[in-house]
């Protein structure tokens, strides 16, 4: 039997491990080392920040009562709102707070009877943030309560008591509410406390004067509005201040929320600068109505718009486009935007052909419905189409329209129709001629093929069939019939599509026609494959070409039939039906 024999010494491989280990101990101590240095400087910058605000504070608290406040700002004084400073080369912020307080203890202004002293005390808060620290250090504030020596005048100002909510009515803590007025030269900057309150006391009166601006970090934004020529009933004005009077004023911000917008065709192809506006439902003014939110938007060279800051709200769409119709879209309009979302909105276009008519179908679940048969019909018009589908429709071979063909197949003598070519014998009767069509790209494979229907002419003893062939590639194409085989053809004029074609971006497909007959030939008039994908509008279906007429719309699915009469009296219109 043989032995294994081993020499002393470490193999590679437990040289690269030891290695590995090492430079691992020596990651984790620089690690702990240079957090622990980091943690040293913040503690150490934090102390000398901590000592600036007892400074600042001591200097306020050596000033006299009258002077404590903020330079033309409420309560008045000489203290500005913020200011810079620099320390260890750094620069801070410096913001000051100042509030008249109304203590319990003596009634306040909503007591019976109102105290009519309500401004007991001042509360003092400074805050110190960095405004260029490489590390992150959280913002140190110092606060101090100061009270007047002499005995309380009775006041005759008033009062504002500013509440916040968000869109579910629940308080806004933290709320920031800018206050100001021109004359004299007012400007409040403070924020609501855990209840969305803020109490502004003892402040001078006024006839719509003080101007209001709510916001708060990554939310929306509520404010008063002046009377102008554009607005002459502003729903929420600039704030009245009356003598001894508590004036409570409400405000309404939530989380902001953005909408992408993707302009495309059916085939999932940008529509660069596609024109259309969006409209809210709120009012800042009533008789006349004035909109909170009304604009217009253009999507870039990509067929892309980020609109973000969108308040919540319900958004109608309206096209302005001089080139192209809107033939859907993914979404139900108008849309209902909720706090806090990100959405996708994409447009599916259309070339204007007028006139066009856009049918949406919804459940009483507000949903889109599919594979709902639509047919419009009047005297001179008659088409039906399926709810969620889209056609590849080709009725034109001329001028080299498609990918291949054999010799004896007509394409250009006969516009909008294939034929065999007529020879000095007559008609080929040898073998089937075939076309194979151009590549149809449906932008992505996330497809679903139904149907394969088309129109065509079949004297006695001609015949026309298909096969079909798909991929992800753009180059493998394996032409095959219903059963998947490329023994078996579509010869039905409505026939059902293999599912093994789904999820395939490229379509091609193979026309044959054949004849038995020299003196006959089949004729190819139009061909037509149903497919869905994420590109094809969802519950929607899309007449164009149409006169301005009566039409009468017939909505069929499973059990459920309904019928309207609708008018087609514009170039683009729309209609939303609500089945069951």
């Amino acid at each position: 039997m043989s032995k294994i024999v081993t020499k002393d010494g470490f193999s590679l491989l437990e040289i690269f491990l030891a290695i590995f280990l090492v430079s691992l101990l020596g990651f984790i101590f620089y690690s702990m080392i240079d957090n622990a240095t980091k943690i040293l400087i913040i503690n150490n910058l934090r102390v000398k920040l901590f000592r600036l605000l007892e400074g600042e504070m001591e200097y306020i608290k050596n000033l006299s009562y009258d002077q404590i406040g903020i330079k033309e700002g409420h309560p008045p004084g000489i203290l500005p709102q913020e200011k810079i400073i620099q320390l260890d080369n750094l620069n801070f912020k410096i913001v000051y707070t100042v509030r008249n307080i109304d203590d319990p203890f003596d009634g306040t202004i909503t007591s019976t009877p109102p105290d009519r002293s309500p401004a007991d005390y001042k509360f003092i808060e400074t805050e110190i943030s960095c405004l260029n620290c490489s590390f992150k250090i959280k913002p140190i504030s110092l606060s101090y309560i100061i009270a007047p020596k002499d005995i309380e005048n009775s006041s005759n100002n008033g009062h504002i008591f500013v509440r916040v909510f968000n869109a579910y009515g629940k308080p806004v803590e933290g709320a920031q509410v800018l206050v100001k007025r021109n004359n004299p030269s007012i400007t409040i900057e403070d924020t609501t406390d855990v209840n969305g309150f803020l109490p502004i006391i003892d402040i001078a009166t006024g006839i719509e004067a003080y101007e209001i601006t709510v916001t708060k970090d990554g939310y929306t934004e509520d404010k008063t509005y002046p009377r102008t020529e554009n607005n002459p009933n502003p729903s929420k004005p600039h704030v009245t201040v009356s003598e001894r009077e508590v004036t409570t004023v409400s405000f309404e911000i939530d989380r902001k929320s953005s909408l992408l917008v993707k302009s495309i065709d059916t085939f999932c192809n940008s529509r660069p600068n596609f024109n259309f506006s969006l409209q809210g439902t709120k009012l800042i003014g009533t008789n006349p109505d004035v909109l909170k939110f009304s604009q217009n938007f253009e999507t870039d060279n990509n067929g892309q718009i980020l609109i973000d800051n969108l308040e919540w709200d319900e958004y109608s769409l309206k096209t302005n486009d001089e080139n192209f119709f809107l033939r859907g879209s993914n979404l139900l309009t108008p849309l209902n935007l909720i706090p806090g979302t990100s959405s996708q909105l994409w447009l599916m276009t259309e070339n204007k052909k007028p006139s066009s008519l856009l049918v949406y179908l919804v459940n009483n679940s507000g949903e889109l419905v599919n594979e709902a048969s639509v047919s419009l019909r009047n005297n001179s018009y008659q088409k039906t189409l399926i709810s969620g589908r889209e056609t590849i429709f080709q009725t034109d071979w001329s001028t080299d329209n498609y990918s291949d063909k054999s010799q004896f197949l007509e394409t250009n003598s006969y516009p909008g129709e294939i034929r065999l070519t007529l020879t000095e014998e007559g008609y080929p009767t040898s073998s089937p001629e075939w076309l194979i069509s151009k590549t149809f790209d449906l932008g992505t494979d996330k497809t679903k093929f139904y149907n394969l229907s088309f129109e065509s002419e079949k004297p006695d003893r001609t015949d026309i069939y298909f096969q079909l062939a798909t991929n992800n590639d753009n180059q493998t194409w394996n032409f095959v019939g219903p059963d998947g085989t490329s023994n078996s053809f579509y010869t039905l004029e409505n026939q059902a599509i293999n599912p093994l074609h789904n999820n395939s971006r490229y379509l091609r497909y193979k026309v044959y026609l054949r004849t038995e007959d020299s003196s006959q030939t089949p004729k190819l008039k139009e061909i037509s494959i149903y497919f869905s994908s994420p590109c094809v509008p969802p519950g929607q279906t899309y007449f164009d070409n149409l006169n301005l007429d009566n039409y009468t719309l017939e909505i069929t699915k499973n059990n459920f039939s309904t019928t309207t009469n609708i008018n087609v009296n514009n170039d683009w219109q729309e209609i939303k039906i609500n089945i069951e």
